[in-house]
């Protein structure tokens, strides 16, 4: 008898991605920013807790950066961060619903991380500046002229704005990759892991120890910070 040959899928192996730190600073940020942008009033308890909010908000911006220089392979910028031309080319492929699957994340996954990553920075800075013009003494901008305040405070909004229009098109995003391409993104966000071909080898942990360390330095910068600010 004459064999019917079929195609048979890989052999798969569930392997941790997303590494701790990678998904304790995402739900972080998710919550905090959420938090904080429904907090943005004048009104003195609200403003203090939308003001230590915001210092959370820049020392995870600033964890992320670090972690994407000494973090496991896949939360590093060299991993996700992509020429204009392989940016270009995945997303004609998704236009044709048939993008190319990645481990990480994928290219315009990648440039949407550097967008927020960059929006929320601006978002932290006009946001302390603009303290100023509420007669709050903020590390780093003390003695700032009131009309600088006055347009950081405009800038700050605009900019907060923005943030939740990425964060709508990053949601979108997630969800149709996912329709495309069968994978739980979120899941994967929550507990670290995904299917991927055995033929590729798992990227290696780091140690621990960078993490705890940067949190410790990051948690004494968040203390320094509240206690050098008066309202």
């Amino acid at each position: 008898m004459r064999r019917i040959e079929q195609d048979v899928p890989p052999p798969t192996q569930s392997v941790e991605i997303w590494d701790f730190p990678t998904r304790i600073f995402h739900w972080t940020l998710v919550i905090t920013v959420f938090v904080a942008f429904f907090t943005g009033e004048d009104d003195i308890p609200v403003f203090i807790l939308h003001t230590y909010l915001g210092y959370v908000v820049g020392l995870l911006v600033v964890f992320r950066l670090f972690w994407g220089v000494v973090g496991n392979r896949y939360a590093r910028f060299w991993d996700f961060v992509r020429p204009w031309s392989v940016i270009r080319s995945y997303a004609r492929k998704l236009m044709r619903l048939s993008p190319p699957r990645y481990i990480g994340h994928n290219p315009l996954g990648g440039l949407m991380i550097l967008a927020i990553l960059a929006t929320l920075a601006v978002v932290v800075v006009t946001g302390m500046a603009a303290g100023v013009d509420e007669g709050a003494i903020i590390p780093f901008f003390s003695g700032m002229p009131s009309w600088i305040a006055k347009i950081a405070e405009d800038v700050h909004e605009g900019f907060a704005n923005f943030l939740m229009v990425l964060v709508a098109i990053h949601v979108a995003g997630v969800i149709f990759d996912g329709i495309l391409t069968g994978e739980n993104l979120i899941k994967a966000m929550i507990n670290g892991h995904k299917l991927i071909d055995q033929s590729i080898e798992p990227a290696p942990r780091v140690g621990a120890w960078r993490s705890v360390f940067l949190a410790v330095l990051l948690g004494m910068a968040w203390v320094w910070m509240v206690w050098q600010t008066q309202f």
